[in-house]
């Protein structure tokens, strides 16, 4: 009991200790910060959007009036040969002059059926543009929280590692006195030295896991990340609200941000198949123009003013069955987006009954792993009180050990996976959002000595 209270007391004390070295500790708001100011693809999917926000403006053109202004200076030759007026003959002659003008034209589309329809498209592919935004936003969340308590993960792994690497030594140390004075075989210290050397493994792929999982951390960060905030010992475990999985199914169909996109992306495409087909339909434009010229050109010199206001109608009658064409190619486009929406609606039930799943399991476990630690402390307590009287055998001790470390380091990481897990499901039901990660922030925080009363807790 001695030596499994010396454990957890190690254990929690070095969580104690880094937790008090941490007065400068980032926290998971504070990395997810940094996150979404550093990370490339969410300033990619940023920039996306601010391309795809201009379809409006660029549709909404079309339907503006139109203003031209063309001007011109030139020099110019006429030369006249055999030339008459009124039956009179002119001699042949030559000029040379110099002309001026300009012309300000003004067009607006009074009725074009296709570029209404377009303004209309433009409307449904910004608002899908927005839905993948705030997808790319939801996934920054859950990529955060999973490399933040990756992080935390790996850190557990090294201190628990570390700690049953102390503990074997310990063991060993014992073996060898008790070798030495015939209490027990060579066979015990060789088991212990064995269990030794496989610790000092460990504790070398754990820091190798540490550094590995703060540079996945430093990729959405853009920067080194020292010390995080762990994880509080009591972490509520919360069944999801509501209860139902139904409930959350139906959400999901209708607020999952990849089904929110994909719904407006076909309905974007169906519009693009009425743009085509009006290319059969005539359009109506108001036009007015002015042009002036100033020429200097003898019997022709003089200035000239042409002012014209018109309606134009323009009504396509064969165009070689080109706009029968681009009408089947988009609608065959509609069809297809329209299946990738099932698709998308199916996906997004599965990733949702999946996590709910999840989220239930992962709380049953983190109970069932919490009990396990107890249990295997009980157990280490009694293989070194049975080692030390004779009745258990050195190899007892080491297997009870390495079952205590491994009950630790997975009752460990499965309080991240309940935490990522309703971050998941969450992200499916297309409700994720910063304040979830407040939520969670609020689990995060310094860890307080451990007691002599609660040392031997889990």
């Amino acid at each position: 009991m001695k030596m499994a209270r010396s454990i957890v007391v190690g254990i929690l004390g070095a969580a104690a200790l880094g937790a008090g070295m941490q007065a400068q500790a980032d926290n998971l708001m504070q990395v997810y910060q940094q996150a979404r100011a550093n990370d490339a693809q969410f300033a990619a999917a940023q920039q996306e959007y601010k391309a795809l926000r201009e379809a409006r403006p660029l549709a909404r053109s079309s339907l503006l009036p139109q203003i031209n202004l063309s001007a011109n200076v030139a020099q110019n030759n006429s030369r006249f040969e055999n030339f008459s007026i009124a039956g009179q003959s002119l001699p042949n002659s030559t000029y040379d002059y110099g002309s001026s003008g300009y012309t300000l034209s003004l067009s607006q589309t009074l009725f074009n059926y296709g570029d209404w329809l377009s303004l209309k498209q433009a409307d449904k592919n910004v608002t899908a543009a927005q839905a993948r935004l705030d997808a790319a936003s939801q996934t920054l969340i859950l990529n955060t929280a999973r490399a933040y308590f990756a992080v935390l993960a790996a850190e557990d792994e090294l201190r628990y590692s570390k700690a049953q690497l102390r503990a074997i030594g310990r063991q060993l140390d014992q073996a060898r006195k008790r070798y030495d004075v015939g209490l027990v075989a060579v066979t015990d210290v060789q088991q212990a030295k064995a269990s030794y050397d496989l610790a000092r493994a460990s504790v070398i792929q754990a820091q190798s896991k540490v550094d590995n999982a703060r540079e996945a951390l430093a990729v959405l960060t853009g920067q080194e990340n020292e010390q995080l905030d762990p994880l509080a010992r009591d972490l509520p475990l919360l069944s999801p609200k509501p209860d139902k999985l139904h409930a959350w199914v139906q959400a999901a169909l209708q607020q999952n941000l990849s089904v929110v996109a994909a719904r407006y992306a076909t309905s974007a495409a169906q519009e693009e198949v009425g743009i085509q087909r009006a290319g059969h339909y005539p359009t109506l434009n108001l036009v007015a123009s002015r042009a002036y010229n100033d020429a200097n050109a003898g019997l022709e010199s003089g200035k000239t003013t042409n002012d014209i206001i018109a309606l134009q109608i323009q009504v396509p009658l064969f165009s070689g069955l080109r706009v029968d064409s681009l009408t089947d190619q988009a609608q065959y486009k509609y069809l297809q987006t329209a299946e990738l929406l099932k698709g998308q609606q199916r996906e997004a039930v599965r990733q949702t009954r999946s996590a709910f799943l999840d989220v239930e399991s992962s709380i049953s476990q983190v109970k069932a792993l919490r009990q396990a630690v107890a249990s295997n402390e009980a157990s280490v307590a009694s293989m070194e009180a049975g080692f030390k009287v004779g009745t258990r055998t050195s190899l007892d001790v080491l297997t009870a050990l390495s079952d205590l470390y491994k009950a630790q380091s997975e009752y460990a990481q499965a309080r991240y996976n309940y935490l990522v897990n309703t971050l998941l499901l969450k992200q499916a039901a297309g409700t994720l959002s910063m304040a979830d990660i407040e939520h969670i922030n609020g689990y995060l925080g310094p860890t307080p000595p451990p007691s002599a009363d609660d040392a031997a807790g889990p």
